[in-house]
């Protein structure tokens, strides 16, 4: 049966260390007197700590690199289109229209080989869709009703499109 002072220490769905750790916790401040060189996370009969790995700690980044810049295409005329695919945009001489214009490649946006088929890099169906919605947002038709994709958009593995 369990010391008196340790019964209610012992709960379900408690890792094993921390019962440890708090059961000699709780027995120091009381009345035993306990050597805690004698314990370990691993084992409790070991006088020695546990090892640690013999490699060198492993530094590995989650998140995205920063894009390379293509250029300031507004020194061209171009107005600023504020999205990292659309660099550029210019409204047409009879005023009916605006281009938007951007490049893309795998070396300034090389999240986009994340997304490879049958070894072809494409863009994402949702990458046109954020397109759209931006330039749509920049010509008041924040909207996208229906979007058709008649063919993917391959990238080359090396160059820009």
């Amino acid at each position: 049966t369990p010391h008196p002072l340790t019964a209610p220490l012992l709960r379900r769905n408690r890792p094993d260390t921390t019962t440890l750790h708090t059961t000699l916790a709780q027995l120091h401040t009381t009345t035993n007197t306990n050597t805690w060189t004698r314990t370990s996370v691993t084992n409790t009969n070991t006088t020695t700590a546990p090892d640690l790995p013999t490699y060198a700690f492993q530094h590995q980044r989650y998140w995205l690199n920063p894009p390379t810049t293509t250029g300031d295409l507004t020194s061209a005329g171009l107005t600023s289109a504020e999205h990292p695919l659309l660099r550029a945009s210019v409204e047409l001489a009879d005023g009916l229209g605006t281009v938007f214009t951007g490049q893309l490649s795998l070396r300034t946006h090389p999240w986009l080989a994340d997304h490879t088929i049958l070894g072809t890099v494409l863009l994402p169906g949702t990458a046109f869709l954020d397109l759209a919605l931006h330039a749509g947002n920049q010509l008041d038709a924040p909207h996208v009703e229906e979007l058709t994709l008649e063919a993917p958009l391959a990238l080359p593995e090396q160059g820009t499109v």
